[in-house]
């Protein structure tokens, strides 16, 4: 009896033992090797390593790191937007937001970027606020001649993270936006803080 015990808890650990080494965890360093080589500018090998991972798990990252690895710009759209649909929502899911935003502002789709608040609201306000994402939204507010928004994103920016890298474009487009809405001596002052 004490013989089988053992052995069950033998076979168990095996078992545990097997499955862990399916997991994504033990996936995790093939993706390093992909992030070193694409850092090292060998892209060629950063794809091969990536294949390798994706044989055994596909994560925001991977598709970012893929996107990141794609000449043709729609494909590396595709990829972030796949990015978009891991359910966990970390670091790689908020800079795949990010990238979009910036292919949307590129492409002249100001209406993308709303859409892209829309869908993930958190992320552009509130408890998840990013100001690189409140920034992008504000630009694209400006230009879609949503002003009043666009102005409210631009001083959420300068109020809650005035550090930020983001913070002069953020009072950048605060002037433009000013000077849109027909208060040109706001948006002049707005422009005489950025370059003081």
């Amino acid at each position: 009896l004490n013989m089988k015990r053992t052995m069950s808890k033998g076979l168990l650990f095996l078992a545990a033992a097997h499955l862990l080494h399916l997991s994504p965890l033990s996936a995790r360093p093939k993706l390093t090797y992909a992030w070193q080589e694409y850092y090292k500018g060998a892209f060629r090998k950063a794809e091969g390593k990536l294949r390798d991972y994706t044989r055994d798990t596909v994560t925001a990252e991977a598709h970012f790191l893929a996107a990141k690895l794609e000449p043709d710009g729609e494909r590396a759209k595709e990829f972030l937007e796949k990015a978009l649909e891991d359910p966990a929502r970390g670091e790689f899911f908020r800079r795949a937001l990010v990238e979009l935003s910036q292919y949307h502002i590129a492409s002249k789709n100001y209406a993308g970027v709303l859409q892209l608040k829309e869908h993930f609201p958190a992320f552009f306000e509130k408890k998840s606020f990013n100001p690189e994402l409140a920034y992008y939204l504000a630009k694209s507010c400006r230009l879609l001649g949503r002003r009043e928004l666009g102005l409210k994103f631009s001083e959420q920016i300068l109020t809650s993270y005035p550090a930020h890298p983001v913070a002069g474009w953020a009072a950048l487009e605060k002037g433009l936006g000013f000077l849109d809405t027909k208060k040109p001596e706001e948006g002049i002052g707005e422009f005489r803080k950025l370059v003081a």
